[in-house]
Formats: structure tokens, C-alpha cells, sequence
């Protein structure tokens, strides 16, 4: 399997979106809410690339059988047999693998600045502390506060975009590549898959439901859940 060609193209469209994003909404460095909007907007687009692409990362270190198949495809996630996906959030496939030494790219400032844009909005209730020019000076007083949670975006331009994308797609081929038996692991589950028998169906039906329950039957008994019978 040609592992980079995967990985680009995984990443290749969002980071082109949010490019596009940049060059037609905010052409300059952000000054206006106009021009931060549409720079979260980019950001936001670009990240759904990254964890698109370190998705598919994971899965490929789950064939390769460096990822436990419950971290990185839980089973309660399965709904469709023979399926692999990778549900952590983001910030966990980061920290993962780079735990494994398999990106070197700082992304969890961008993470936690697109999560203040899409999920930063709190409710307090603390003390806080009111100036008197009287008195003591320093009076605390509680209180109960409802806002979004400010973001200070980060740099982030069509430079950075463009070399971040260029260096998770570099770093993960090459510990894909050459740090694991992904390659080996995945022909022979590719081997086993073209071994399997074709079946005739039984009957006369075109009911779509009993097909499927047909047609993931075969799967699950002959493929399994999470492949386990093609890469036992």
C-alpha cells in the first residue's frame, strides 16, 4: 500500500480549504471580528485534515499491530462489520503517537485555540476581587459569570499550513514505513481477504434488509470484528 499517498490525500483537501479560506477571507494578519472569524474558520478546517489524517495513522498502526485494537478502534464504535476507525478525539491520537515518536509537529496550541472557538463558552461562580480606595484595600466578593472563553490566536498563515500539513504526512510515512511491519501485516491480511470464497445467495429475495444481514454475516464470521480473522 503506498502509505504517503493515503496520508496526502487525507490531508491534502483541508489544508487547500484552509488556504482558500485565508487567500478570499482575511488576506492580511487578523485585525477585525471579521478577519478572526474567518482565521478560526481556517484553522478549524485545517484541523479537521489533521485529525482526519492521524486517524488513518492510527488505523495503520492498528494493522500493523502497534496500536491495542480497544485504543485505537473500540469495539462499541463498530457498527458496521468489517469496519476500522479510529474515535479518540484529537488531542489523544497527538499524544499518542507522539508518544510513539511518530510526529514531531507542535499542533496542541492550535488544538486547544480551535477548541476555545468552537466549545469556550463557561459559567462561574468564584470569588472574585474588587479595589477599594478605602478601607482594607482588597474586598473579595462572590460572584456568577457567564461568557466565552477569550482565544488569543496563535500564527497561523498559509506558510504554516502548508508546512505543518508537509510534516505530519513526512513523519508519519517514515515511522509507517520503516518502523513497523505495517507493510508485511497489511499483504498478508490483503492475501487472505483474496483467499476468501465467494458465496451464491440462497433464495430468490431482494429485501436490502436481509441482504445486509446476509452480506455482514459472511463478514463478521469470515473477516471478523476489527479483522481479527485476517490479521490472527
Amino acid at each position: 500500500m503506498r502509505v504517503k499517498v493515503l496520508l496526502k490525500h487525507a490531508m491534502g483537501h483541508h489544508t487547500d480549504l484552509a488556504i482558500s479560506v485565508l487567500d478570499s477571507m482575511c488576506p492580511r494578519k487578523p485585525k477585525t471580528r471579521k478577519d478572526y472569524d474567518a482565521y478560526e474558520v481556517a484553522l478549524t478546517v485545517f484541523l479537521a485534515g489533521i485529525d482526519k489524517t492521524l486517524g488513518m495513522a492510527c488505523v495503520m498502526l492498528y494493522v500493523a499491530g502497534v496500536l491495542d485494537k480497544d485504543w485505537a478502534t473500540p469495539f462499541k464504535y463498530e457498527d458496521t462489520p468489517g469496519t476500522l476507525i479510529c474515535t479518540k478525539f484529537l488531542g489523544k491520537k497527538i499524544e499518542k503517537l507522539r508518544q510513539l515518536g511518530a510526529i514531531k509537529a507542535g499542533l496542541e496550541d492550535f488544538v486547544a485555540q480551535r477548541n476555545a472557538f468552537m466549545h469556550g463558552y463557561e459559567a462561574k461562580a468564584h470569588y472574585i476581587l474588587n479595589i477599594v480606595e478605602d478601607g482594607d484595600g482588597l474586598v473579595a466578593k462572590a460572584a456568577m459569570t457567564f461568557g466565552a472563553i477569550d482565544c488569543f490566536p496563535n500564527p497561523f498563515n498559509k506558510r504554516i499550513a502548508r508546512s505543518i500539513s508537509k510534516a505530519v504526512v513526512e513523519d508519519l510515512n517514515t515511522y509507517i514505513t520503516t518502523q513497523t511491519e505495517f507493510d508485511t501485516r497489511f499483504r498478508k491480511a490483503t492475501d487472505r481477504l483474496d483467499a476468501l470464497p465467494e458465496f451464491v445467495r440462497p433464495g430468490s429475495t431482494h429485501d436490502r434488509d436481509e441482504l445486509m444481514e446476509l452480506l455482514n454475516g459472511k463478514t463478521t464470521s469470515l473477516i471478523g470484528q476489527r479483522w481479527q480473522h485476517l490479521l490472527s
